[in-house]
């Protein structure tokens, strides 16, 4: 299952090489080089640690990464975790009352309405249900896990998602 993860990273002066594997639809979406100033801001301690560039797209890296990436000369924002919240009836943990209100009131709070939530749950939840038969995840899910829930489509069809992906993350932004 291919993912949003580069193979070997280059935390450099001038900015970020990554070495995506053979035919990855990433390399495409990405890059393989991001200079510096094509960096909008930087989350070294999300998991897994994402770049977010000018253009509004997210690069994940490896959580080895994390040290020099807080050294970078960038940004560093936090920001929601929407997909947590839009991804935990996926967990294999018991979803009641109190966490489905939870994650409304983050999500209302960047303003996804009920019926938004109830459409994005309803297009990954195939994808997201699939991925916790494989690997019953009780601990959480995130941004990066719905990409490597979407990995094996096609490069095009993957990187419209990764688009669309990127947009809903986006959103937790303050």
């Amino acid at each position: 299952m291919r993912g949003p993860f580069a193979g070997e990273v280059r935390i450099g002066a001038d900015g970020v090489t990554l070495g995506w594997p053979r035919f990855s639809p990433e390399a495409r979406y990405s890059g393989r080089f991001i200079p510096w100033s094509r960096v909008r801001d930087a989350d070294p301690e999300a998991f897994p640690p994402e770049l977010r560039l000018v253009g509004g797209r997210t690069v994940f890296l490896g959580r080895e990464h994390a040290t020099a990436l807080a050294a970078a000369p960038v940004t560093v924002r936090k920001r929601v975790d929407v997909w947590g919240a839009l991804l935990e009836p996926f967990v294999d943990t018991e979803y009641d009352d109190e966490t489905h209100a939870v994650c409304a009131r983050r999500l209302h709070s960047c303003g996804f309405s009920d019926a938004e939530i109830r459409r994005i749950r309803r297009r990954v939840r195939r994808r997201m249900t699939a991925l916790t038969l494989l690997t019953w995840e009780w601990g959480g899910y995130g941004h990066s896990d719905v990409l490597v829930a979407s990995g094996l489509a096609p490069g095009f069809a993957y990187r419209r998602f990764r688009r669309w992906a990127d947009a809903i993350a986006a959103r937790g932004e303050r």
